[in-house]
C-alpha cells in the first residue's frame, strides 16, 4: 500500500470549509503533514475545489475525477464515493480531520478506521444508543432504502463504519459495491443522511454479498493513543482554531517528527 487519497469537493453555493471551521486549514495540513510521512498523498477532486486549495497544502499530487465536478447535490458523501469508485490502484482513504500515528499494517480486506456504533460490547452507553438512533434508525430514512436494497437484504446493526478512513487493497470490489449503492438508491441520495449511504449501506451490502472486512482499531483513538498503538487519531467534534486540542496537535506533530 503506497497511497493515501483525500477526496474533497467545495460545494459553489456552499460557505467555504474554512469559513465553517475555522480550524481546517491548520488540522488538514496535520492530516496531510503527517500522512506524507508514511504513503504518497492525493488530493482527489474536481478543477473547482484544485483552485481553492492550490499549494496550502503539501499533497504529493492532486487527481482531478470528472465524475466529483459534474455532481450537483448537497451530499457530502457522494465526492468520497465517486472519488473512490475512480481509483483502480489500492489505496487508503481518509478524511482531512483524521491524523495517522504510523503506517498501517497489510489487510487482505477492505478495513474500516473504527466501528462507531458498536453493539456486540457488553454495556451500550445509552449516547450510542441516541447516535445510532438519530443517524441510522430514522423511520422516515430507513423506507426510502429498504424499498431499493437487493432483494434478501436484511440490516444488521451490530458494527456500523466510521468512513474517517477505509483501507482498500482490492479497489475493484469497492467500486462494483458503491456504484451498486449509487444506481439502486439513485432516487434517495438526496433525500437521506450522507452517513447513511456512506457508512450504513456500506456495510449492509458488504455483510449481503459476503464480503470480509476488517477494522484498523477499535475506537476513534485520541491524543496520545499512538503511545498505546493507535494507528491514527478522527477528530470527530472540532471546535475552533484556537482549541487546545488543535493546539497540542499542531505542538506535537508540526514542530516534532513522530518517529
Amino acid at each position: 500500500m503506497n497511497k493515501v487519497i483525500f477526496p474533497f469537493k467545495v460545494f459553489p453555493y456552499w460557505d467555504p470549509p474554512h469559513i465553517k471551521d475555522p480550524s481546517f486549514w491548520e488540522l488538514a495540513e496535520i492530516s496531510v503533514v503527517q500522512a506524507n510521512k508514511f504513503y504518497e498523498t492525493v488530493l482527489v477532486c474536481d478543477e473547482y475545489t484544485k483552485e481553492y486549495f492550490g499549494e496550502k497544502l503539501p499533497f504529493s499530487k492532486v487527481e482531478i475525477c470528472n465524475e466529483i465536478g459534474e455532481y450537483r447535490g448537497k451530499s457530502i458523501a457522494i465526492p468520497k464515493i465517486l472519488a473512490m469508485i475512480s481509483q483502480k490502484e489500492p489505496y487508503i482513504m481518509l478524511d482531512m480531520d483524521s491524523i495517522l500515528f504510523q503506517q498501517l499494517p497489510e489487510y487482505p480486506n477492505i478495513a474500516f478506521g473504527f466501528a462507531e456504533v458498536n453493539f456486540t460490547k457488553p454495556f451500550i452507553p445509552i449516547e450510542v444508543l441516541n447516535y445510532a438512533m438519530a443517524n441510522y434508525g430514522q423511520k422516515h430514512e430507513l423506507d426510502l432504502v429498504k424499498e431499493n436494497v437487493p432483494k434478501g437484504m436484511g440490516f444488521r446493526y451490530n458494527k456500523i463504519p466510521n468512513c474517517s478512513l477505509v483501507y482498500v487493497p482490492h479497489p475493484e470490489i469497492l467500486k462494483e459495491i458503491y456504484t451498486q449503492i449509487l444506481e439502486d438508491h439513485k432516487d434517495s441520495i438526496e433525500k437521506v443522511s450522507p452517513m447513511m449511504i456512506e457508512q450504513f449501506l456500506i456495510i449492509q451490502y458488504l455483510y449481503h454479498l459476503d464480503e470480509r472486512f476488517d477494522w484498523v482499531q477499535n475506537d476513534l483513538g485520541y491524543i496520545g493513543s499512538f503511545e498505546k498503538g493507535a494507528y491514527y487519531f478522527h477528530w470527530d467534534k472540532h471546535n475552533g482554531a484556537s482549541s487546545p486540542l488543535l493546539n497540542m496537535l499542531r505542538e506535537r506533530y508540526m514542530k516534532n517528527p513522530l518517529i
